[in-house]
């Protein structure tokens, strides 16, 4: 007997290098991915306004990395001793607006940077549901727990989702003439909205998505819902909410991401990389003891080989943690 599904899809048709520059945004699955390929010595930045989920605000942020807009601190407002953006997650929230606004424009900075000349954007498309503020008619990327009587609910419609995202890509295409896009639906489900509408949001999402997939010869998908949903699809993945996925199921994205987007030459970096990245993680029972000296003292040994053998990869932190022992 068979127990579960076996999810087959190809690689992608232009695979990526160690030395591509890659920008992620969106949900929070986003940030699993982009940390991981950070942690592995990738060229990534992620989520230059925090976590975001709708269309929308994901492509508000994009347009203002592109342009390099400043904030200013009419772009803010105060609630509960904390100035917060309508534009961001609430980790960029802080008692000090000045702060705040330099924060903000710190990563919008390193967002143009990277967006304007990165290999590759990939972008997590959390939820096609928005709010929107009554008083300033725009949709928010973030409510700060702020009444649910200010905020209209709503979700878009598939064409409304492609003619923002569509728009976006067109002025994307114009400023970065080499830039490939991998759209991707995170597989977090929405229960607050009751399964049936969290299924509406996501087919949404994913009739948009492959629209565009169809319709630009570098925009590709990554099925990170799939494989989370119909491969795995036990909540023995998942975190006791039932909603997000849990460690285990974020590393087997993450590997099935890595055979997808990496060409053979980054895969034999990357599995290079990865003894000494588990080795850093490894918690020393015994730190005093000529063992765990002499094991790192091979590893120091190996990420010396690899800056000769890679000088574009930065391992100074690898090598203090192992000076330490």
């Amino acid at each position: 007997m068979k127990w579960y599904t076996d999810f087959k899809f190809d690689p992608i048709s232009h695979p990526a290098g160690y030395q591509d520059k890659i920008l992620m945004t969106g949900s929070c699955f986003a940030e699993h991915i982009g940390n991981y390929l950070r942690n592995y010595k990738f060229n990534v930045q992620v989520n230059p306004h925090g976590i975001l989920f709708n269309p929308v605000s994901i492509v508000r942020s994009l347009d203002v990395c592109l342009g390099n807009e400043r904030y200013t601190k009419s772009d803010l407002f105060f609630d509960h001793g904390l100035w917060h953006s309508w534009d961001h997650h609430e980790y960029f929230s802080h008692p000090d607006a000045d702060k705040c606004i330099e924060v903000m424009n710190i990563s919008v900075e390193k967002g143009f940077e990277q967006l304007t000349s990165a290999d590759w954007l990939i972008i997590t498309l959390g939820s096609a549901g928005v709010y929107n503020l009554k008083s300033g008619s725009r949709v928010v990327g973030n409510c700060h727990k702020r009444p649910s009587g200010e905020f209209e609910f709503s979700f878009m419609k598939p064409d409304d989702i492609i003619s923002v995202l569509d728009g976006f890509i067109h002025r994307l295409f114009i400023h970065n003439k080499k830039i490939k896009i991998i759209f991707t639906v995170s597989p977090v489900r929405y229960l607050s909205y009751g399964l049936i509408k969290n299924n509406i949001s996501k087919s949404a999402l994913l009739y948009a998505v492959h629209h565009l997939v169809n319709k630009f010869d570098r925009i590709f998908y990554f099925p990170s819902y799939e494989i989370v949903i119909d491969e795995l699809r036990d909540y023995r993945f998942f975190e006791e909410d039932l909603v997000h996925p849990n460690h285990q199921a974020i590393q087997y994205v993450c590997d099935r991401f890595i055979t997808y987007f990496l060409s053979e030459e980054a895969q034999q970096i990357y599995s290079k990389i990865r003894p000494v990245i588990r080795a850093v993680q490894h918690k020393a029972l015994h730190p005093e003891s000529e063992s765990l000296k002499d094991f790192a003292k091979a590893q120091y040994e190996k990420i010396e080989l690899l800056m000769k053998s890679y000088p574009f990869l930065n391992f100074e932190q690898e090598k203090q943690h192992f000076e330490s022992f």
